[in-house]
């Protein structure tokens, strides 16, 4: 429940930390500080810290924006919460004070007092004026000095950020109201003038065209001439007409909006806002250094595949050089030249392939076969392939013949996995029911070996996508055997 909102202007002589002092001995003074409180040490610092659930003392800074939250427990199980935001960049200061105990808050809540914090900054000079009027906790006297403060007000020609109460004297020269408990009251959030003697009421209703109060009425002016009450005499003193006369103020003040920079949960979320901000540029620059990295990588990665490419093919121009030489002098040894050739070829064929050769018998004997020209798709695929015709001779070969024997030592020495049978296996069982490519499908096609792509109402399937193996899939087959039929075009071309 919100008791008190007070927004002010503040002079440039008020700097942060003189600010945080003022708080900290006002909250140390106070006869109702807990040993805890009394007992707080600020530690420099714009972000602090002090208490518990209970009771406790927040300092939050953002940018030339200081946030103070001070809580404390009170009578029958409320608490009381004053809020300090204070803008150093338009030097203003708002404070609220709110209470808070439950659904029957407003049935059991006490009367409150204006934070001493406000004459506390009142009388260190760091309130500044209103216009002409300074923010004090004593009423302003109304005398033929200072008369036509009460003419400008009238008139519009002075403006104020907080209400002005004007008290007019009775006939019997007394104040219709206690005009020194309604300003310590109402100090932060309204001006108290009081006439200074009945004796003045002909000089007034002249300099105010008979507009002004008398004979005991109060005027009420709104900020900015945006409004204007008068209430006629009652009683003298009647503290039930001046508390609910203070109530009514207090209502008009409490109805203000603050800015968001001007409320606690503002500042909180200004400086979440900021702290997810600066995660975010923290983030962004790892990524942009992540980048940076893998870009530096892929340069020098491209960089030893060029020198690797410059080494290859400066090895292989030194071999055919050196072997034109030799075809060049030895004209008459041209087989035995030849022959060196297509070993330096083999060889150089044998580096880029990384050394793939068919396994050895022994470390004595050399190579049953040497690698052709074709490029493998996956490793091992030359050798499977060979094995596979070994395996389809051996069907055919009679049993207990050397052909036999051979081959089939060949399999067993070979460690033969009948990969392509188990790859045509697994397409049969993609393509049997093929209805649409979905990605359990394009998954296995993948898994194969199979580079897929869209071309209108077909995908096309380049087998290790080096454009040589291709078959085609429609998107949405018509005939239900477009599946069964392409199987046999993938493993007759393909496997």
């Amino acid at each position: 429940m919100l008791h008190y909102l007070s927004f002010l202007s503040v002079e440039k002589t008020l700097t942060k930390e003189s600010f945080i002092r003022l708080v900290l001995k006002w909250i140390k003074e106070s006869p109702y500080a807990s040993p805890m409180m009394k007992n707080a040490k600020w530690n420099g610092k714009y972000s602090y810290v002090v208490g518990d659930e209970l009771e406790s003392l927040e300092i939050h800074e953002y940018k030339q924006i200081l946030a103070v939250r001070f809580r404390k427990p009170g009578h029958k199980g409320l608490l009381w919460e004053i809020e300090l935001i204070l803008n150093l960049d338009e030097w203003k200061l708002a404070v609220c004070l709110y209470s808070d105990g439950g659904h029957d808050i407003r049935a059991r809540a006490p009367k409150f007092t204006v934070p001493d914090i406000i004459p506390i900054l009142s009388r260190k000079g760091y309130l500044a004026p209103d216009g002409d009027l300074p923010v004090s906790q004593e009423p302003i006297l109304l005398t033929r000095n200072n008369y036509r403060l009460l003419s400008n007000l009238i008139h519009g020609t002075a403006a104020y950020q907080l209400p002005v109460i004007y008290v007019s004297r009775m006939f019997t020269g007394e104040e219709p109201i206690n005009t020194k408990r309604l300003a310590a009251r109402l100090a932060g959030i309204a001006h108290v003038v009081v006439q200074g003697s009945a004796s003045n009421n002909k000089l007034l209703r002249k300099c105010c065209d008979g507009k002004n109060e008398y004979n005991g009425a109060i005027g009420v002016y709104y900020p900015n001439s945006t409004g204007h009450r008068r209430f006629m005499d009652r009683p003298p003193h009647d503290r039930n007409y001046t508390e609910a006369f203070i109530r009514r103020i207090f209502l008009y003040t409490n109805s203000r909006k603050l800015g968001d920079l001007y409320t606690w949960q503002g500042v909180k979320n200004a400086l979440l806002q900021e702290e997810i901000q600066r995660r975010e540029e923290t983030v962004a620059r790892a990524e942009a250094q992540r980048q940076k990295i893998l870009n530096d990588f892929r340069d020098f990665q491209r960089k030893v595949n060029d020198e690797q490419a410059a080494i290859k093919e400066s090895a292989m121009d030194e071999a055919k050089a050196e072997a034109n030489r030799i075809l060049e002098s030895f004209d008459e040894d041209m087989e035995r030249l030849q022959s060196k050739i297509e070993s330096l070829t083999k060889a150089n064929h044998i580096l880029e392939m990384e050394n793939q050769l068919l396994k050895e018998k022994s470390n004595d004997s050399k190579p049953v076969l040497y690698l052709a020209y074709e490029e493998e798709y996956f490793p091992g695929e030359v050798k499977e392939m060979v094995l596979a015709a070994v395996s389809a001779s051996l069907k055919e070969a009679l049993e207990g013949s050397r052909r036999y024997d051979l081959l089939q030592d060949i399999l067993k020495c070979n460690n033969y996995q009948n990969l392509r049978d188990n790859a045509a296996g697994q397409l049969k069982a993609i393509l049997k029911d093929y209805k649409k490519m979905d990605p359990k499908s394009r998954q296995a096609l993948e898994d194969l070996g199979f580079v897929i792509t869209e071309e209108g109402k077909h995908y096309k399937l380049d087998y290790y996508g080096k454009g040589r193996y291709i078959a085609t899939l429609a998107k949405s087959p018509s005939d239900r055997r477009c599946g069964k039929n392409n199987i046999s075009i993938l493993l007759n071309g393909m496997f």
